[in-house]
């Protein structure tokens, strides 16, 4: 936009948080409704039939207004938990906080703009970037013009995708008082991000502005539209992300077993952790039948034999 850049009315912020927190649901439903009513609201809960192949859907109210949305029971295995509009930010705060190891599968990041003839002058710039980066374009025009348009811009399946849509005209159209909010100029720029599996750990730790890094377009976009510079991030695997989680998987799944050995080798850590080695590595003298025992020879320390 030539000569067209808009400071944000507010700082990058999320509009929409969803993310898979590995806790039960009965506590996180519990912690949330504590936070909330921390800060002086009264909760209620209601019920409801689960979606993305979860089995039920639980929300914690405020006034009638889902406040926080967990989505549990199923194949899925953890919950999802979600909030949208002015509950997202306090959402993705809440699980950083108290969930860090949560992995992010939508995060909506909105850029609020206001400017005299500001929405004309960003659907021009969409078509540019429509051509210049081949992205598919569309829009949504209202009958009625005073409710506002949308525009999108690149796939909905893809990892990022952006709409511009009227903010104020919006919020004005379901004013029902019939006093004018004076926001027609108000122009939101949001981008939809659902990172890839592999990704999801580390974008539950990127900070709101930072999502408009992900592409190289929509990082050139938010610089020309609102000046804002953002570093490129890369959309790989978070090493250490999943090295955790493939240790909890283990703890999980073989811990009970590992414990039993342990018990076995007297409490001796160093002989278990030699004797497993040994297993991994396919070296000493034990074979898949039978269990091991610890053994404490003098002078030649503990070892482990086959029991009789």
């Amino acid at each position: 936009m030539n000569g067209g850049r808009t400071n944000p009315l507010i700082e990058a912020h999320f509009d929409w948080y969803r993310a898979t927190v590995p806790a039960h649901p009965a506590l996180i439903l519990d912690r949330v409704q504590e936070a909330i009513e921390a800060g002086g609201a009264q909760c209620t809960r209601t019920t409801g039939k689960g979606r993305f192949n979860y089995h039920e859907l639980t929300s914690v109210c405020v006034e009638d207004e889902a406040v926080v949305k967990v989505l549990h029971g199923g194949p899925n295995g953890h919950p999802n938990v979600e909030s949208s509009g002015s509950n997202a930010p306090a959402l993705a705060g809440f699980l950083r906080d108290v969930w860090p190891e949560h992995s992010l599968t939508r995060g909506d990041v909105a850029l609020d703009l206001q400017a005299d003839g500001l929405f004309n002058s960003m659907v021009r710039t969409i078509g540019v970037y429509a051509d210049r980066y081949r992205l598919k374009c569309t829009s949504v025009i209202n009958r009625d013009p005073a409710k506002g348009d949308t525009y999108y811009l690149g796939s909905r399946s893809s990892a990022v995708f952006v709409r511009c849509y009227e903010k104020g005209k919006q919020l004005q159209s379901v004013q029902h008082d019939g006093r004018s909010l004076g926001l027609d100029d108000w122009v939101r720029l949001e981008l939809e991000c659902k990172p890839l599996k592999p990704f999801r750990g580390g974008a539950a730790r990127l900070e709101p502005a930072q999502f408009w890094g992900l592409s190289e377009w929509t990082m050139e976009l938010a610089k020309e539209v609102a000046g804002m510079d953002v570093k490129p991030i890369k959309m790989r695997p978070q090493v250490v992300a999943d090295h955790e989680r493939a240790m909890r998987f283990l703890a999980s799944q073989y811990g009970p077993t590992i414990l039993r050995q342990l018990e076995r080798c007297e409490g001796n850590k160093q002989l278990l952790v030699d004797d497993l080695l040994d297993r991994i590595r396919g070296e000493g003298e034990h074979s898949d039948s039978g269990p091991r025992m610890a053994e404490y020879q003098p002078g030649k320390g503990w070892h482990v034999k086959r029991a009789a």
